[in-house]
């Protein structure tokens, strides 16, 4: 659950939701990664870790992507899909109405990558 104190109203942005994830102390997710998705998702790992660690990991660690999408959802919670074509990676956030990670989804060249985030400790 990350991303507090943003207004519902406001569209959720690459860089606010990069700078909220350096200030986590322990952010705690699920992670599956498959480089061969014949073979399915991957088996689900436990992860506990800081937020700027996290961000190091990740393409929008600087809060800027190639491309950025946002769509709002009939459930309320907003997407955010992030393009960097040069380097053949794609991201799927999904934040829910307060703009808090519940789910990411990376593609890259060789990986797939699906995470549920549980929340900061």
């Amino acid at each position: 659950m990350l991303f507090p104190g943003r207004r519902a109203s406001t569209p959720p942005s690459c860089a606010a939701s990069a700078a909220t994830l350096r200030d986590i102390a322990t952010l705690i997710y699920y992670e599956r990664v498959t480089s061969d998705t014949t073979t399915g998702p991957g088996t689900p790992q436990r992860i506990a870790i800081t937020g700027t660690a996290f961000l190091t990991t990740e393409p929008y660690s600087t809060g800027q992507a190639t491309t950025i999408n946002s769509i709002a959802n009939p459930d309320r919670t907003t997407t955010l899909l992030l393009a960097y074509p040069s380097q053949g990676i794609y991201v799927d956030l999904t934040l829910d109405p307060a703009g808090r990670l519940l789910r990411e989804t990376l593609t890259g060249p060789d990986h797939l990558i699906s995470r549920t985030f549980i929340g900061p400790e």
